[in-house]
């Protein structure tokens, strides 16, 4: 492309571009492209010059057909214009591509780039909610089509956490999807998104005798900025929670269905929920689910009474004893209980729990899995919390003799482990 060309473009000085107008023959000198191949309208919007798009539309009417043009990564400048948030241009470019002035069959926001990427996956991508809204208004069912990598977007809408976005296309399209990455929906995509972790982990914090224990111990469920935290973030996070649950509620009640979908792990949005802890939005779907969803299993064979277990969430455990009481005794592929989750890793919350329902009785709390360990095999093995083995050896339905596969009872195994004479004698 001529340097004077590109340089009037990019700085939008109209009277350079008159200029080079003048020095020019025809207007198939704006026919020329960057290395890129880019052309005029592509770099009129990447650098949001929509009076220079307009007005070499207006001089050269034969430029309308540009607007369909891709550049080597198949973007259209109305894909440019989407991503980079030139709302002016993006306008210009949509009335150009419905002004009848290009040929049938290439309508210019379901034009897709080399990932297969519409201009309003970009707009919805970069948070750019009138270009977004543009688009859809424009063509009611253009949320319905999804990319490469299976995205909407509505999915991509709520994995990025733009609500806006999102509820515009729930009140104005016509037809959408609710598709996502690796087999998964969006509902999937508002458990991983959802805020609740604000107010959790500030709780959690409140318990930690010292601060230090916070940031020195910190998993991935619990990372925050320490920072953020202090009566107004906390404030703001409940005002917060409180809407984007009610948003959650709308998506839930547009398709239920979604809450039975797997994704490639074999997690429906309900796994999820007991695996961050997201109590309301738990709560939120247990009002449209049926047994059937809540037997779901993994490609583990762990439903989401497992993974509840596993992280301790006794919230969720209680609820799901108390409605759906049938998964109570279900194993997984290694042959584990819940009980024997919340033994293996420590949640003491959870075991107390379950030694305490009425839905735990001596098979249950002696069941063995695959490898003939019993929880109190677990509890010695592992030995993660001390409560937990003091708990189960105190109480008198626990199997004390019980040999697991190896024919190893739990005197066996602690007399094997390197503890100490005296810790041995303890045990």
């Amino acid at each position: 492309m001529d340097p004077k060309l590109h340089e009037a473009l990019i700085t939008g000085d109209t009277d350079a571009l008159h200029e080079f107008t003048s020095e020019s023959d025809s207007d198939s000198a704006f026919l020329q492209v960057t290395t890129e191949e880019d052309n005029v309208l592509h770099l009129a919007a990447k650098y949001n010059q929509n009076r220079m798009a307009e007005e070499m539309i207006t001089t050269f009417p034969t430029l309308v057909s540009l607007v369909n043009q891709k550049n080597s990564k198949g973007d259209t400048p109305l894909h440019v214009a989407a991503r980079s948030g030139s709302f002016e241009t993006a306008q210009i470019l949509v009335n150009c591509a419905n002004s009848g002035e290009i040929e049938a069959g290439q309508r210019a926001t379901r034009i897709v780039n080399m990932v297969n990427d519409t201009a309003l996956h970009d707009a919805v991508r970069n948070g750019h909610l009138p270009i977004a809204e543009l688009l859809i208004r424009g063509d009611p069912e253009l949320p319905d089509l999804t990319n490469d990598a299976g995205e909407s977007p509505l999915f991509i809408a709520v994995d990025k956490k733009h609500v806006d976005i999102a509820e515009i296309i729930l009140q104005v399209a016509r037809v959408f999807s609710f598709a996502g990455r690796n087999s998964m929906n969006v509902l999937h995509a508002a458990v991983i998104r959802s805020q609740d972790e604000v107010l959790r982990i500030s709780s959690y914090m409140v318990k930690l005798q010292n601060p230090m224990n916070y940031l020195t111990n910190m998993s991935f469920k619990h990372s925050f900025k320490f920072s953020s935290f202090g009566p107004s973030a906390l404030i703001q996070a409940a005002s917060q929670n409180h809407t984007y649950r009610d948003f959650v509620v709308k998506l839930t009640k547009t398709r239920r269905s979604a809450l039975s979908e797997t994704d490639k792990f074999g997690w429906t949005p309900l796994h999820y929920t007991a695996h961050f802890g997201t109590v309301d939005i738990f709560k939120v779907f247990l009002d449209h689910i049926d047994s059937s969803t809540a037997r779901k299993r993994d490609k583990q064979g762990m439903t989401v009474i497992h993974i509840a277990a596993r992280e301790g969430e006794v919230t969720i455990l209680k609820e799901l004893a108390y409605n759906f009481p049938e998964i109570w005794d279900l194993q997984d592929n290694k042959g584990q209980t819940a009980f024997h989750l919340a033994v293996e890793r420590g949640k003491l919350d959870c075991v107390k729990f379950i030694l305490a329902t009425k839905l735990s009785h001596y098979g249950l709390i002696n069941q063995k899995d695959n490898e003939g360990n019993t929880a109190l095999h677990l509890a010695t093995i592992h030995g993660k919390n001390q409560q937990i083995f003091e708990l189960l050896i105190k109480d008198c339905r626990v199997d004390k003799s019980a040999r697991n596969m190896e024919g190893f009872t739990v005197i066996d195994i602690i007399l094997l482990k390197e503890y100490g004479f005296f810790e041995k004698v303890w045990n």
